[in-house]
């Protein structure tokens, strides 16, 4: 069963992408900011993907993705966003791309638009 750790500050965002990917057939883990999801990582994986919040406190999701590239050049990661602090969504999920997310959504999505892009970065379908 393929591992999936889940980032983002909102407890119910959180616990509803993780019962998503449990009952989509994955296992997961969350953590509520990009200092835990580095912890979580360094202790608890690896991880077959990450998918993480970019607007968080610690470490936001733009500079936790860079980190995780930096480290782990084949993670792969997941990175989405509403937008926040006067900027757009689309211009963050762009910053993003460009430190290494391999996918990027725009919130909301779907359970469905985050299962079909799980498996095709995990080269599962469930």
């Amino acid at each position: 069963m393929q591992h999936i750790l889940i980032i983002d500050d909102s407890e119910s965002v959180r616990e509803s992408m993780r019962l998503t990917v449990v009952n989509a057939g994955y296992q997961a883990t969350v953590a509520s900011d990009g200092s835990e999801a580095l912890r979580v990582l360094k202790d608890k994986g690896p991880f077959a993907l990450v998918i993480t919040d970019i607007f968080m406190p610690e470490i936001d999701g733009i500079e936790l993705v860079e980190k995780i590239k930096a480290s782990q050049p084949d993670q792969k990661v997941i990175a989405f966003s509403a937008g926040g602090m006067g900027l757009k969504s689309s211009e963050m999920l762009e910053v993003a791309k460009e430190m290494g997310a391999d996918i990027t959504l725009e919130k909301p999505f779907t359970d469905e638009q985050l299962i079909e892009r799980i498996q095709e970065l995990t080269g599962t379908s469930q």
